[in-house]
């Protein structure tokens, strides 16, 4: 195997990872950063920004990093639901300069799973039985 095979290799076994990660995110409900946004577009954390800045993705919510901090606009910072992360998918989807840039069937993957987790979490809160019901 070739120098260059051997890279090729460890590059797909780490994108491989990346999206393992970021489905086990989606599943465990966690939040998103701004970097984590950044990886699933490929594209660095100052291009999120700006199509933050310019209206093409909706600008999120600031959430504390530490409770201690949670009124401190200095200790605060972007984090995606999941439901933020399907609209920002879908606002940049929609976009026809993103055609070529972005790998789209990945995105549209990522966005039919997004759908399905939301959907199911929606299923299962409307299921729950109410407190008074519990003993």
């Amino acid at each position: 195997m070739t120098d260059q095979e051997k890279k090729e290799t460890r590059r797909k076994r780490y994108a491989e990872r990346a999206h393992q990660r970021l489905y086990e995110k989606i599943l465990n409900d966690e939040l998103f950063s701004i970097s984590d946004v950044a990886k699933i577009f490929n594209k660095k954390t100052s291009t999120i920004r700006r199509w933050e800045a310019q209206g093409i993705i909706p600008k999120v919510k600031k959430y504390a990093k530490n409770e201690e901090y949670s009124e401190d606009e200095l200790h605060t910072r972007r984090k995606y639901t999941k439901e933020e992360l399907l609209e920002v998918i879908t606002n940049v989807l929609d976009n026809d300069w993103t055609y070529n840039t972005l790998d789209r069937e990945n995105l549209e993957n990522i966005q039919n799973y997004l759908r399905l987790q939301i959907s199911i979490s929606n299923t299962t809160r409307s299921r729950e039985a109410p407190a008074y019901y519990e003993r």
